[in-house]
């Protein structure tokens, strides 16, 4: 039966060991994976209070409220403006941030395009970007990025964590954290490896949609793979 979210369950950082997360994100990633592929519904409304335990170490993805069908040719339009404007920007990626951004209205398309670059808005890769965010705030309650407008490239943190070459100045900060979990998965003789936890967030949490993540490369990336329960 259900009992509590993630976040409800571990209230206070590092009141988990990091196999429980991964154990959730697996569960999570799957039934996204089933969501986009088989159903070809976006799930629009992914973070950790929306991740239901029912039981231990059995999770669901809640919360459909947001959910529609994928379409290949959305791109910006008064739509997709009002349907994301007034929604939390946390784990909002970064090319929804740029439509809904209030210094960019529906009369400056222009500027929009050149923004994205004449790219699409692809849902099921928002949704990853969101699941990824997820993960980041479960493992070090923090988000990564500096101001409330969420995950702007022009942001002081987050551009660290989207550029190759800053990507060691990015992790320093969470150095102490890191060893933390990495000596207790070695205790456990279940050592996943922190830098393969570390490229998965890279790769969920990159600026570029095209360069992100699918689910099929979340589900078989190294770090989720034989998860073990407790």
């Amino acid at each position: 039966m259900y009992d509590r979210t993630f976040r409800q369950e571990h209230s206070n950082l590092k009141n988990y060991d990091l196999n429980e997360v991964r154990i959730c994100v697996k569960q999570v990633a799957l039934a996204l994976h089933y969501l986009h592929t088989e159903l070809h519904i976006s799930h629009n409304d992914i973070k950790p209070e929306n991740i239901i335990m029912f039981d231990k170490n059995h999770y669901k993805l809640a919360d459909f409220g947001y959910a529609k069908q994928l379409e290949k040719t959305v791109i910006y339009s008064s739509d997709l403006l009002n349907k994301w404007k007034y929604r939390c920007r946390e784990y909002m990626a970064p090319e929804l941030i740029q439509i809904v951004n209030s210094n960019v209205t529906i009369n400056s398309k222009k500027t929009l395009t050149n923004i994205l670059n004449n790219c699409y808005i692809d849902e099921a890769k928002t949704d990853v970007f969101a699941l990824g965010m997820s993960i980041f705030v479960m493992i070090f309650s923090v988000l990564p990025f500096k101001t409330q407008e969420g995950a702007f490239f022009e942001d002081e943190i987050y551009q660290y964590l989207d550029s190759k070459s800053s990507y060691g100045s990015f992790w320093m900060n969470f150095k102490d954290i890191l060893n933390q979990f990495e000596e207790e998965e070695k205790a456990r003789k279940q050592n996943y490896g922190i830098e393969n936890l570390k490229d998965l967030l890279e790769n969920m949490l990159c600026h570029n949609p095209q360069d992100r993540f699918n689910t099929l490369q979340i589900i078989t990336h190294p770090w989720l793979q034989d998860t073990i329960s407790p």
